[in-house]
């Protein structure tokens, strides 16, 4: 039986995006277990975001890590890489 997750292991997904001529990192969007492509949090609300590179974000020994990934076809394999 595989062994739960613990909360190290796991990854965050987040897009690196301009809102109001600043660069912010930004939550995705997740349906279903999913990423929804170029679609991110800000203010609690949905923004189509088709710039921007997307980062792989968890912690290690407490300190937060970020890891770009790039594209968002780089998203779910570099997300798997991280988690093994």
């Amino acid at each position: 039986m595989a062994r739960a997750k613990q909360y190290g292991e796991r990854v965050n997904v987040v897009k690196y995006v301009r809102v109001e001529q600043k660069w912010r990192f930004a939550a995705v969007v997740e349906k279903k277990g999913r990423v929804i492509r170029d679609h991110v949090w800000i203010g609690g609300r949905k923004e189509h975001h088709p710039e921007g590179r997307y980062f792989l974000e968890w912690y290690q020994r407490g300190k937060r890590r970020r890891h770009s990934v790039g594209g968002f076809e780089n998203v779910v394999d570099g997300a798997r890489r991280k988690a093994i």
